[in-house]
């Protein structure tokens, strides 16, 4: 099963999930400027997805 198949697992917010997997329990994972915020995450896909879209890719 994948987590796409998990009742109330957002497929498309895996990624963010498995990004900042481990942050609390390693502190090696954590950023020096902190764990991002969700809404950061999903900014910064907002734009991926715009660049890509102008880029026609």
């Amino acid at each position: 099963m994948s987590s796409a198949d998990i009742p109330g697992i957002d497929a498309e917010a895996v990624g963010r999930w498995f990004a900042t997997l481990g942050v609390d329990d390693e502190p090696r994972n954590k950023a020096a400027s902190g764990t991002p915020t969700a809404a950061r995450i999903d900014a910064l896909v907002a734009k991926a997805h715009e660049v890509a879209d102008m880029a026609g890719i």
